[in-house]
């Protein structure tokens, strides 16, 4: 996924078994800073906001696409997947309510990575012919 943007392509480098070392120091990194500076109690409730909220809006994406009728479809379409957008949403909003600390950090965290996709956008690839 690295090699796709230019922002983070000096960590898509390979090895010679194919695996990016770079990605991975960095991913570890960033795991032992979680590890450090929180609780275990405090990192699952963050990365349960971010979870929670990733789905959240996955099903709501899913409450815009056009219907085909090649394909299955729920007999309870969209009642279903409203109750689970409500239901989410009283989740995460209690989670703020609740942990405002633990959620304020996964919302700074989306941010963050917005932000960063945003400023990628603005440094195309070079694409080389074959």
């Amino acid at each position: 996924m690295a090699k796709d943007y230019k922002l983070w392509q000096p960590l898509a480098k390979t090895n010679r078994s194919g695996i990016p070392v770079r990605a991975l120091w960095l991913n570890t990194g960033i795991s032992i800073l979680l590890t450090l500076t929180g609780t275990f109690e405090q990192v699952l409730l963050y990365a349960g906001f971010v979870l929670q909220l990733m789905g959240t809006l996955t099903v709501v994406s899913l409450l815009f696409v056009k219907r085909n009728k090649d394909t299955f479809q729920s007999p309870l379409k969209p009642f279903l997947q409203i109750i689970y957008v409500l239901f989410s949403l009283w989740v995460l909003i209690y989670m703020l309510i609740d942990r405002p600390f633990e959620s304020l950090a996964g919302l700074g965290l989306i941010g963050l990575g917005a932000i960063l996709f945003w400023f990628d956008t603005f440094q195309p690839l070079k694409k080389t012919r074959p």
